[in-house]
């Protein structure tokens, strides 16, 4: 596993003038794959931190995983998210109206062209699909990519960059609008993607990514969300330059309520395109981080993880609710591995699996009823409410650990 050499964005490197291209932000306890959910399970541990390019600002893992490992056998599907899926409607929706995708191509009978990278089962271009438009799909997941074509989505089971572009352009011809979800902060250096994205957009096309953003998740105390296959943590800042660098313009940003907050990015295949207001105001956002930002947040993150720990006390029997990535972080930076005797997971698919590292049982959610279970952690504690709700009945005593650490006996 190597230490991080090169920017992600600007690609700088230590030289005569710069004896390290990166500062140290963050430093979190070693874990392992934080997806990597299986049936037996696995030990191995890798370094976890966050660094900051000094010369473009952009921050990122300090440390790296080779990306056949993270994402060649993939196991989550978007369609298991049933708040993915509706927003991913919405988002067809929004797309088609903002860039008239299915008036494209009416008077010649061509369809317009939509590309998603890490496009993963299918499920937001088969919306796309069901406009009329042809859609292609690219996943570097293997079984991922055959579970999207086995459903009609065309998918190249590769990492996108220019040669996977110019190959689907030379089939497909240039795509009117390229999408990128959760899935543009997955790469070491993201210039081999935007190289593609530039070559395959046709002339005015739309390349639109959303991504965690790195102001909600500083102000959030999102932490669990920083692993290995979150390779980049993007704000705004740094973006401009780096697009400006293909001839490609950023002109807009907007907030969207996924993932504990994130933004969606508009950017366009036309040099010096004027900006929205919005841009503007996400920079003077960004202009409020300083030296101390990111000791603030550590120490905020020791103080959420001590009163965890204190609100658990002398509990015996205690139960994780939520077998996701973000899990793993939380479980290993709160010391949790040997506080929890199982996980609880309401995905049949996850059940019966073991969790990363510390391998605890993935269970339905009868565990805690069935066994003398007497704490919950809802590490899933964005749908804490959720949970709560649907386990009203239950007796026990639920832990919500973040962003501020809270008991709610039922």
């Amino acid at each position: 596993m190597p230490k991080r050499k090169t920017c992600a964005l600007c690609k700088a490197m230590a030289d005569s003038a710069l004896s390290s291209p990166f500062e140290s932000l963050l430093s979190l306890k070693d874990i392992p794959l934080s997806d990597d959910y299986s049936k037996s399970p696995s030990w191995e541990r890798y370094p976890l931190s966050l660094v900051r390019c000094v010369k473009c600002q952009h921050v990122q893992l300090g440390w790296i995983v080779e990306p056949d490992i993270l994402f060649k056998d993939y196991l989550y599907e978007t369609s298991s998210s049933t708040g993915l899926v509706k927003h991913f409607e919405e988002y067809a929706d929004w797309a088609d109206s903002e860039f008239d995708l299915s008036h494209l191509g009416v008077d010649d009978g061509s369809e317009s062209l939509v590309v998603d990278v890490g496009s993963n089962d299918g499920t937001l271009l088969k919306f796309f699909q069901d406009m009329g438009l042809n859609v292609v799909g690219v996943d570097a997941s293997v079984n991922i990519s055959g579970i999207a074509a086995a459903r009609g989505i065309p998918t190249i089971p590769e990492f996108f960059n220019i040669d996977v572009a110019n190959n689907i352009v030379a089939h497909q011809g240039h795509a009117a609008l390229i999408t990128a979800n959760n899935s543009f902060a997955h790469s070491e250096t993201l210039v081999p993607i935007v190289e593609g994205v530039a070559e395959l957009l046709e002339t005015g096309g739309h390349f639109v990514f959303e991504v965690s953003y790195l102001m909600d998740m500083l102000n959030g105390l999102v932490f669990d969300f920083i692993y290995h296959e979150h390779q980049s943590y993007h704000s705004i800042g740094p973006l401009i330059p780096f697009f400006e660098t293909f001839g490609l313009s950023l002109i807009d940003v907007e907030r969207v309520g996924t993932k504990c907050g994130s933004v969606r990015v508009t950017v366009v295949k036309e040099q010096n395109a004027p900006p929205s207001p919005n841009v503007g105001s996400f920079l003077e956002e960004e202009a409020e981080i300083d030296e101390h930002t990111f000791e603030e947040f550590s120490k905020r993150i020791e103080t959420q993880k001590e009163r965890t720990l204190a609100l658990l006390g002398d509990s015996e029997i205690i139960c994780g609710y939520g077998a996701s990535a973000p899990a793993t972080t939380l479980i290993y930076h709160f010391g949790l591995e040997e506080r929890l005797v199982r996980i609880i997971d309401d995905n049949e698919q996850r059940q019966g699996l073991f969790s990363p590292g510390c391998g605890l049982r993935v269970e339905s959610s009868d565990y805690i009823y069935e066994e003398n279970v007497d704490t919950v952690v809802i590490l899933a504690w964005p749908y804490a409410d959720t949970i709560l709700e649907r386990h009203n009945s239950w007796e026990g005593k639920f832990v919500i650990p973040l962003p501020e650490a809270r008991e709610l006996v039922q």
